[in-house]
């Protein structure tokens, strides 16, 4: 679980000595988003609006992933943009990047079952909801039951990679922390993390509720892993001016999309 740490950066001392040294750094982890396609429709999706047809063709994919290791790069994550394992070239990809020893991160919607655990360090799935007229009415698909079904499938058959539940706190499931933290716990998920929606306000009501719950689980010990991305809550405090000018970060971290275009977060 170490790679879900505030500190992780420490575990990469000759990368923090370049930036120190204002020296030519090379990103620690970069994402790769294989195609803009999407089968849900959340309502909050930053990519909402970039949904279409873009893939990155197989040679592409595998061309970008020989430069991050050509460079240096240490893991890579698959993500979106839209979907990765819509991507027919997906299982093929993944074993390619472990195969040159990238440590394999993947971000799912979990509707199509991705049979790449051997390959995968983690894998974290978007559920949001563990209750199934909440969930479609936030992803816009009646999926529960199969998503479900491969969230447990997967931690059936895992063996050493680490699988995680995630929900998007929104006004539709505000309430239900507690219940999918009881949900993650039951399944025996590694760890349960929520996060909100970046750049919103949320009603009086609902931080009320979201404060509650990172009270709870940041001063207890709970068993399960609880992740409460505290940095992104207090970013979207409306007197949390940051203390700090441009991001020291993005130096270590990149995403290359679906058309081959690179992006510094």
């Amino acid at each position: 679980m170490q790679y879900i740490r505030t500190d992780k950066i420490f575990y990469h001392p000759e990368r923090l000595n370049c930036w120190l040294k204002s020296e030519m750094l090379v990103p620690i982890t970069m994402e790769l988003h294989l195609t803009n396609k999407c089968n849900m429709r959340c309502g909050y999706c930053f990519f909402d609006d970039m949904h279409n047809n873009d893939i990155l063709s197989t040679e592409n994919a595998k061309k970008i992933i020989d430069d991050f290791v050509q460079i240096g790069v240490k893991g890579l994550i698959f993500s979106g943009g839209g979907e990765p394992t819509l991507h027919k070239d997906f299982e093929g990809i993944i074993k390619y990047a472990s195969d040159l020893g990238l440590d394999i991160g993947l971000i799912t919607n979990g509707i199509i079952y991705p049979d790449v655990l051997d390959y995968l360090t983690w894998i974290r799935f978007s559920l949001d909801s563990c209750d199934p007229e909440t969930f479609k009415r936030i992803k816009k698909v009646d999926k529960f039951t199969r998503v479900t079904e491969n969230i447990v499938k997967c931690i059936e058959k895992k063996k050493d990679v680490t699988i995680g539940v995630q929900m998007v706190v929104t006004e539709e499931n505000y309430d239900q922390i507690f219940d999918m933290f009881d949900y993650a716990n039951k399944i025996r998920a590694d760890y349960f993390q929520f996060r909100p929606i970046e750049n919103t306000q949320y009603t009086n009501s609902v931080w009320h509720e979201i404060n509650r719950a990172r009270d709870y689980f940041n001063n207890r010990n709970t068993g399960l892993s609880v992740i409460t991305t505290e940095n992104k809550w207090i970013e979207i405090t409306s007197n949390s001016a940051k203390q700090y000018k441009g991001c020291p970060g993005a130096d270590l971290i990149g995403a290359v999309d679906a058309r081959g275009d690179f992006y510094i977060c």
